[in-house]
């Protein structure tokens, strides 16, 4: 799990409801978190280079509880 204090991360908590009857069947959690990707392969010292635009890397955590 990552860290609750982490500003990069983000936590939704929803009601699973049975469509029929309307009654609370369980719940899910997703968590979000977004990293600053940087690609540091290179050949050689003279090959690295500042990239033009910035890349983010997006996890997902899904819970899901059903209740008896």
């Amino acid at each position: 799990m990552f860290k609750k204090t982490d500003p990069n991360t983000y936590t939704k908590y929803c009601s699973l409801i049975n469509g029929k009857n309307q009654e609370v069947i369980g719940t899910l959690a997703l968590e979000y978190q977004v990293v600053l990707y940087e690609d540091v392969q290179s050949y050689s010292a003279a090959s690295v280079s500042k990239p033009q635009s910035q890349h983010f890397v997006l996890n997902c955590t899904q819970r899901i509880n059903i209740y008896n």
